[in-house]
């Protein structure tokens, strides 16, 4: 009897610690056809993506997914919500948010591809337009709690010209 009792209290004081999503409302609607469209072209993105430690080490992407999202209103205004790079204090990580209108057919609109071992990327067959990408450089590092996790999310906003070779690299 004692155990369901101090069960059921330690699930009450955790039920407590649970932050509900912050809630956003977008001023903007998705416009899934305009987004797909941007999807399908004959141009050709690479990129890198790094951070640098506090000792001055590099540490890249390896193996982190990449997400290539067309720019448009809505997906500017709800990844940079999702993703606050404004305040980096060296850990950026996807903010819980509930968000309205939440277009279900947003996060299938992209295209993804990895990071390989030299944390470089590449999204092939795409229009000229604009892009937000998105990934992540993590580490973890001993602390007196154990290993720590540092890094985060890194975002940018950038520009395939027709014709050009676009090359892009990702750092804070």
């Amino acid at each position: 009897m004692k155990k369901l009792v101090l069960i059921g209290l330690v699930s009450a004081v955790l039920a407590g610690c649970a932050t509900p999503p912050k809630e956003v409302n977008l001023s903007h609607k998705f416009d899934a056809a305009q987004a797909q469209s941007q999807l399908n072209g004959k141009e050709t993105l690479k990129g890198n993506a790094f951070l640098r430690q506090v000792g001055g080490g590099i540490v890249n992407c390896a193996g982190s997914t990449v997400e290539l999202y067309p720019a448009n209103p809505y997906s500017t205004e709800r990844l940079f919500a999702q993703y606050p790079t404004s305040s980096w204090d060296g850990s950026v990580y996807k903010a819980n948010i509930k968000f309205t209108p939440d277009d279900s057919r947003f996060e299938t609109v992209k295209k993804t591809t990895t990071c390989d071992s030299e944390g470089n990327f590449e999204f092939e067959s795409i229009r000229d337009g604009n892009y937000i990408v998105v990934t992540q450089v993590v580490w973890e590092v001993p602390s007196q709690y154990g290993m720590q996790r540092q890094g985060g999310y890194l975002l940018k906003n950038i520009s395939v010209s027709k014709g050009h070779k676009s090359k892009v690299v990702i750092t804070k």
